[in-house]
């Protein structure tokens, strides 16, 4: 292999909020070359131009190494942090308009920590994970179990004061004039109608719900709402998830966060009566979610706002971001760590918020 050649030096200090994020095209290397990136500030790396190539990523230290069938390599650095995720300040564009996270990157294509397969190494040098970034996909669930995180609608179920009446099913007719027995067999011709409170049960706040011109649910990105998040139990004494509690977590670098609280202990969710002293997100910890460039933001109960709060500065401070705010999931059988998470709402037009259904996994090696 010929000696390392640095390419580029993305150098931008004045980080995200400072302006367009700098623009770094991946080739792919001649023949056994070495190209090291050297990355600086908020990035986008496109790799667009080697979306239907075969490689290996291989994480090494704070770099992500990319192997070529050819045994070239280019190597991004500082592409993760000291925590071992990749850096927030980092995006990966797959082609165009297929932006997404370098922590989505990691998570959606196979990433091998072993040196073994780097040619320099003196091992084959074999290419085996084969990231087709052309055919990108989200992986599917197979193999990994799946944890249902909507909480079930039915009536007596915990609604908030302001939402009421929560939900109503009305059966509306049973298609007697077609039904005919001995020609269908056994089955219920039953049609009802459903009511629903937009903020009832697992449901997402679209930033129209605080925010003057903010958008409605069916404008809301589906981005934010499936990739990877970080659940944090928060203990059953604490009620306001304020900046001092968040920071006694390990919760930077991730893009979601999800709080488990004291209303998955206590079962809360599936208890008739409304609980007033449920945890909450206090406006200080929204701002540094917010700033901190998190994008999406869930709890366990009715609500992320403190129950009688004299302002909804935590709903105004992240809808005010455009980040969505997924309230009501069942947090039961999760645990703390990294997950990948879906969370898709119903499209309903010019709405505030919906109803939700969320999945998640447990992400491979945690």
């Amino acid at each position: 292999m010929t000696g390392p050649i640095v390419v580029a030096q993305a150098n931008n200090p004045q980080g995200p909020s400072g302006g367009p994020a700098r623009v770094i095209a991946v080739n792919k290397p001649q023949g056994q070359q070495a190209i090291t990136i050297h990355l600086d500030g908020s990035v986008k790396l496109d790799l667009s131009a080697i979306a239907n190539e075969k490689i290996t990523l291989v994480h090494l230290g704070d770099r992500l190494i990319i192997l070529f069938d050819n045994n070239a390599t280019v190597t991004i650095e500082p592409f993760y942090g000291d925590n071992g995720q990749p850096l927030p300040d980092v995006t990966v564009e797959l082609g165009p308009g297929r932006d997404i996270s370098g922590a989505d990157f990691a998570g959606l294509f196979p990433v091998t920590t072993d040196p073994a397969v780097l040619p320099a190494s003196g091992g084959p040098g074999s290419v085996s994970s084969g990231a087709y970034f052309a055919s990108f996909s989200i992986d599917a669930l197979a193999g990994a179990r799946v944890y249902d995180l909507e909480q079930p609608r039915f009536a007596g179920m915990p609604v908030h004061p302001a939402h009421k009446p929560g939900y109503f099913y009305a059966l509306h007719r049973r298609h007697r004039d077609s039904y005919r027995p001995e020609q269908h067999g056994p089955r219920s011709g039953a049609s009802g109608v459903l009511t629903m409170m937009e903020h009832s049960g697992t449901h997402i706040d679209a930033p129209m719900h605080f925010v003057a011109n903010g958008a409605p649910i069916d404008q809301v990105a589906l981005d934010p709402l499936m990739g990877v998040a970080r659940v944090i139990d928060i203990p059953d004494s604490v009620r306001a998830i304020d900046s001092g509690e968040l920071n006694r977590h390990d919760w930077r670098g991730a893009k979601r966060v999800l709080f488990r609280t004291r209303s998955t202990l206590r079962g809360w969710m599936d208890a008739p009566e409304f609980h007033r002293d449920f945890a909450y997100v206090a406006p200080d910890a929204a701002q540094l979610l917010a700033d901190a460039g998190v994008v999406l933001v869930g709890v366990d109960y009715i609500s992320a706002e403190q129950f009688g709060a004299p302002a909804p500065r935590t709903h105004q401070i992240l809808l005010g971001r455009g980040i969505p705010i997924v309230e009501g999931l069942d947090l039961r059988p999760i645990q703390a760590g990294d997950y990948d998470v879906i969370v898709l709402p119903l499209k309903v037009r010019g709405h505030e918020g919906a109803p939700a259904r969320a999945i998640m996994r447990k992400r491979t090696g945690n």
